[in-house]
């Protein structure tokens, strides 16, 4: 296989280990991609992020980009701290039936709400897992459905492992981000419980 990108162990209590078959390219706003582990603050991750994927020459079980559809979820397993992660993992983010290798046009089953720890929490971990969709499309329930401002109990205690099994997905790639609280987080967690800010 040629070099591509390792699993990134910090990931692992949210994916079992595996071999990718695609690089992630993440961006915000315009920024170049972030690198794996890098950090990312709440305010400049506010909104989603742009995604694609470009495949991993020779990678063993790697589907064709173009005619594979892929669900992607961004879920915190540190919530609400690294040192008591009672509610992780906490689900931020899941698109199914994403077109590869431009992942724009996928359906959301659970709103983009971005990285925000609390306060005093310490530095979190944040795992960008995409999964190939071998079986097809999948369908989402409109009431299995999370909103942009759902709060906070709908995304308590995701568990990624049994999503994926359910629904039989393939891990295909995983990127890491570390990210701790600022002052905008604040506004962020408001605007999930649909509050005005303030």
């Amino acid at each position: 296989m040629a070099d591509g990108p390792e699993f990134p162990v910090a990931a692992e209590r949210v994916v079992f280990r595996f071999v990718p078959t695609v690089s992630i390219s993440c961006s915000w706003g315009g920024a170049p991609p972030v690198a794996e582990g890098a950090e990312v603050t709440p305010g400049a991750c506010a909104d989603a992020p742009v995604l694609a994927l470009s495949p991993v020459p020779g990678a063993p079980g790697a589907l064709p980009l173009a005619d594979t559809l892929y669900t992607v979820m961004l879920t915190d397993p540190d919530a609400p701290s690294p040192a008591a992660p009672v509610n992780g993992e906490f689900v931020h983010w899941v698109m199914v039936n994403c077109p590869g290798p431009d992942l724009a046009a996928g359906e959301s089953a659970v709103a983009y709400f971005g990285p925000a720890p609390g306060q005093g929490s310490g530095e979190h971990r944040y795992v960008l897992a995409v999964y190939a969709q071998p079986g097809g499309a999948l369908a989402v329930p409109e009431g299995d459905r999370v909103t942009a401002t759902s709060g906070f109990p709908p995304r308590r205690k995701f568990i990624s492992r049994a999503f994926v099994k359910a629904h039989g997905l393939v891990p295909a790639g995983a990127v890491t981000l570390r990210c701790s609280w600022e002052p905008a987080c604040a506004n962020l967690h408001r605007r999930l419980q649909g509050m005005p800010p303030e």
